[in-house]
């Protein structure tokens, strides 16, 4: 089914500045070996935004986005990749995220983990053709996020 696309998959980022209300990604990204770009796409859509009156250099405030992304290839690191392409690298990423705002984060709300979460697959049962979606409750730290900015949870329905 993941060959044929028949399952979709969607992901959730909190990321740096202000996304675009969509986007589609259509960029390579470097396979297992690092000398090979294989074709990658993926969809992006901005669910929520914030303006932090939280000073993160070399600007006196900060802005977020959350966005919610389905990725069409199945590339390593495909997101993290995609989003740090668009100048809006995921919040705690460690390795193609903006390391200041992932210490504003931490320092400021104690959150220092990734802000990637895999929420959703949805696909028809292979026997039954019965149409299924598959969610994944946000970790504690995710939950936090929404209250302390005033943001819906995208699984909540």
């Amino acid at each position: 089914m993941f060959t044929n696309n028949q399952i979709e998959k969607t992901y959730y980022g909190l990321v740096r500045g202000f996304a675009r209300e969509e986007k589609i990604i259509d960029s390579p990204v470097k396979g297992r070996d690092a000398n090979v770009h294989k074709d990658a796409l993926t969809v992006l859509k901005t669910l929520e935004k914030v303006t932090l009156e939280i000073p993160v250099k070399p600007y006196d405030s900060s802005r977020y986005s959350l966005i919610e992304m389905k990725p069409k290839t199945g590339r390593m690191h495909q997101l993290r990749i995609h989003t740090n392409k668009i100048s809006n690298p995921l919040i705690g990423d460690p390795k193609y995220g903006d390391k200041n705002h992932n210490v504003m984060f931490e320092n400021n709300f104690g959150w220092c983990k990734m802000f990637l979460h895999a929420g959703k697959l949805e696909f028809k049962h292979p026997f039954s053709e019965e149409s299924l979606s598959l969610k994944a409750k946000f970790p504690e730290d995710w939950q936090h996020a929404f209250k302390e900015f005033s943001w819906k949870n995208p699984l909540a329905n």
